[in-house]
Parts: structure tokens; C-alpha cells; sequence
């Protein structure tokens, strides 16, 4: 892998405003940035959003477990007397930039990126600091240490969005925003006096009830609901999940759960600090469904499911998901966060939303120019075929249709 180049940031190199006395700090490996722990983790807690990509530990074992395909970046914005004020936490690597059509990618352009982590704008986002992130970003791309920054999954009415959108810096940069979706999450009733299931309507509770009576009958033995929170019981979590997620049609693209390195270190760093919460739905003592996620500043954020699809007329899935919500109501969490993406079964259970984007800045020069082009014609492509089969209210189905012949590839195989 050819060697990244640096830009560092001098005494010199202030915030937006002139006669501003903060300064950027470049913190480019492991060490420098494990130095500055105690600071990240109090700008982290004072954000807006605190995610688990974003949390100190999270973020240092994900990005050594991403070594060396993907190196450490942060940029720390300290004051006159040294202390930080807002960070900005992300990951550089090469990746191919090109279209995207539903679960297929098409490569075009090679290039140095600089992705910046879910929730990784820490501190308190005013719009003087969100100011002096675009500057700083401008400047980064401008000296050709990266050809694209990509904020993953911005919140679109966020006070730093409309900063990239309106400051010169960033403003006179081709950018692109991908991807929009809504985020749903699930406000919980922890001191309720009835549990979540107990407030679900009867015919609703009597399905659920079905569904698991005929998903053991098929099984062959009655279902089981394990919660894994500690380290001892993550290696067998990993393997049992991983036999499932190996079936799924998730499995086909790339995108489901496995039991890797990655996944290793992001679920023991978890319970190491007590924050894991998989949970695993077994049938006649073989597991048929899993969710992974994590207890964040009581906000439970979900990762990744996955169930198999052999029993996929039971919804092993939806049951899981809803003993999970009780499991974590009864626990005292306040909310439960259904990660990115729209999904019928979220909005089943969902009791609020907020918009978040992809949001992409592409420097001067040829190669950053077509990056930004066949980036934004995939994009266009994407958006006009999903309204399409939207307005004639096809979305859902060939959705299906894509992932059942997923699953028959798999079948043949």
C-alpha cells in the first residue's frame, strides 16, 4: 500500500476567524491519539450524538483491528489554554469511488479517503466551531493529503451540515449527499407500569405467540432467548451468530455479521466496559436469529441481525427483536436505536425519526473531479430508480426479490 501523505497543522494554523486564539492538533497514530484519551472521551460525552463508532475505546480497537488497509486520523481543535473544544474523528484508506445500484457497486476511480466515523464531530458544534471544521476539512483537501472526506451518515438538519453547505470553504468544493435516509429509533417506557410486550395489542401479542409456537414445532424443540454481555461469552456468541449470518442473504453482498477480527474486537471491547447486549434466538437448540448492539449514555444502539432463513415464515427476526426491547426496557434503557436505513419492521415498532445522509467532499483536481461525477451519476441512478419503483408502490417487492434470489445463489452453491 503506497505511503499516505501527511498534512500537519502548525501553531499557526487557527480556526476560521483570524483572530481566533484555537488551533488544530493532528493526532495521526494510536499512541498520539491514545495520549488524548481522557479528552476525546469528555468531548465525546458533552456531543450531540454520542455513537458507540465514535467512543474512544470503540474507535482505537476498531481502527487496530482495521490496521493496515485503514490508518488513524484526528483532528483536535484546542483553545488558548490548550484545551480541547471539538475533535473530529475518522479513518484514511484507498477506495474505489463509483455508482452504487441498490446492493451493487460499481469501481471507477481510485482514491485517497478520509472517512470520518459515525457521530465523529465531538464536542459542542457551534456554529463558529462548526466553521472552523469545514476550513480545516477545506485545507486538508486542497493540500492533497486526501482526494475525499465522507461523513457517514450525517444528520441532515445538524448545525455542521449546513456549515458544509454554506462556508466558502467547503462550499466552493464539489460535494455530494447520498444516500438519505431516515434513522428510527423506539422511545422506551423503562418506568412504565406495564412491560413493552404488555403494551403491544392482543392480536399482536397472539401472532408473536404463534409465530414462536410453530417456529419450535418445525424446530423440533422449544425456543431459548440468550442475553451475551460479558467477555467469557462472546467467543461462543461469535461462532453461534456467524452459523446463522452464513445462510442470510446479507451473506451474498458482503454485508452480514462474521466472525472476524473486527467483529471480535468491537464485541469484547464492549463487554469489556459493559456496555455489550447481543442476544440470540435458538429453536430445538440451534440458533435461528441474532442481534448485536450496545448500551451507549442509556441508548441502545443496534449494529447488526440476522436469522435464517430456512425458518423465515416464523419472523425468528421480528420475535428476537421484540423480546429484545423488553429485555432492554425492563434493564432501564431509554431508547432503542435502529441504526441506518428504513425497514418495515423498524417502522413497526419506531416512535420517532431523523433524516442523516451520506454526506462526500471531493478536492481540486482530475482525479477527485471524477470521483465526484461517477459518484454523483450512481447517485442519480439510485435515487431515480427507487422512485420509481416507489410511485408504483413496487419498493418493497423487489427488494424481495432481489434477496430471495440471493438466497437461491446460495442454495445452488
Amino acid at each position: 500500500m503506497p505511503a499516505q501523505r501527511a498534512i500537519e497543522a502548525s501553531p499557526g494554523d487557527t480556526a476560521s476567524d483570524a483572530a481566533s486564539p484555537e488551533r488544530w492538533m493532528e493526532l495521526r497514530s494510536l499512541e498520539a491519539i491514545e495520549d488524548r484519551r481522557a479528552d476525546l472521551q469528555r468531548l465525546w460525552e458533552r456531543s450531540p450524538l454520542r455513537t458507540p463508532n465514535a467512543q474512544i475505546d470503540r474507535y482505537l480497537a476498531t481502527t487496530a483491528a482495521l490496521a493496515p488497509a485503514q490508518q488513524p486520523w484526528v483532528s483536535l481543535l484546542v483553545d488558548d489554554g490548550e484545551q480541547p473544544v471539538v475533535a473530529l474523528l475518522g479513518r484514511t484508506l484507498l477506495r474505489k469511488a463509483g455508482a452504487t445500484l441498490g446492493y451493487l457497486r460499481f469501481s471507477a476511480v481510485r482514491v485517497r479517503a478520509l472517512d470520518v466515523v459515525y457521530g465523529g464531530a465531538l464536542g459542542e458544534l457551534t456554529p463558529q466551531r462548526c466553521a472552523a471544521c469545514c476550513q480545516r476539512l477545506g485545507a486538508v483537501l486542497r493540500s492533497g493529503a486526501v482526494h475525499s472526506v465522507q461523513f457517514n451518515h450525517l444528520e441532515t438538519e445538524s448545525p455542521l451540515a449546513a456549515a458544509i453547505e454554506s462556508h466558502p470553504a467547503t462550499r466552493s468544493l464539489a460535494r455530494l449527499r447520498a444516500h438519505e435516509d431516515v434513522h428510527l429509533f423506539c422511545q422506551l417506557l423503562p418506568r412504565s407500569d406495564k412491560g413493552f410486550v404488555d403494551r403491544l395489542s392482543s392480536k399482536h401479542r397472539y401472532n408473536l405467540r404463534r409465530a414462536e409456537r410453530l417456529l419450535a414445532e418445525e424446530a423440533g424443540g422449544p425456543t431459548t432467548f440468550k442475553r451475551v454481555e460479558t467477555t467469557a461469552a462472546v467467543d461462543d456468541f461469535v461462532k453461534r451468530a456467524a452459523q446463522v449470518a452464513a445462510r442470510s442473504w446479507q451473506a451474498r453482498i458482503g454485508a452480514a455479521f462474521a466472525d472476524t477480527p473486527l467483529w471480535r474486537s468491537g464485541l469484547t471491547c464492549e463487554a469489556t466496559h459493559g456496555r455489550l447486549r447481543a442476544y440470540l434466538l435458538e429453536a430445538g437448540g440451534r440458533p435461528v436469529a441474532y442481534q448485536i448492539g450496545a448500551v451507549h449514555d442509556g441508548v441502545y444502539f443496534l449494529e447488526v441481525v440476522g436469522y435464517d432463513p430456512d425458518f423465515a415464515r416464523h419472523s425468528p427476526g421480528r420475535l428476537l427483536l421484540v423480546k429484545t426491547l423488553d429485555d432492554l426496557e425492563r434493564e432501564g434503557v431509554g431508547v432503542f436505536d435502529f441504526g441506518f436505513g428504513d425497514a418495515s419492521y423498524k417502522r413497526i415498532y419506531a416512535t420517532g425519526a431523523r433524516q442523516e445522509a451520506l454526506v462526500s467532499l471531493f478536492g481540486p483536481g482530475l482525479r477527485p473531479r471524477m470521483a465526484w461525477l461517477s459518484s454523483a451519476a450512481g447517485e442519480r441512478l439510485r435515487r431515480g430508480a427507487r422512485e420509481a419503483a416507489a410511485k408504483r408502490g413496487a419498493l418493497g417487492l423487489v427488494k424481495r426479490l432481489w434477496r430471495t434470489s440471493l438466497l437461491r445463489k446460495r442454495s445452488k452453491r
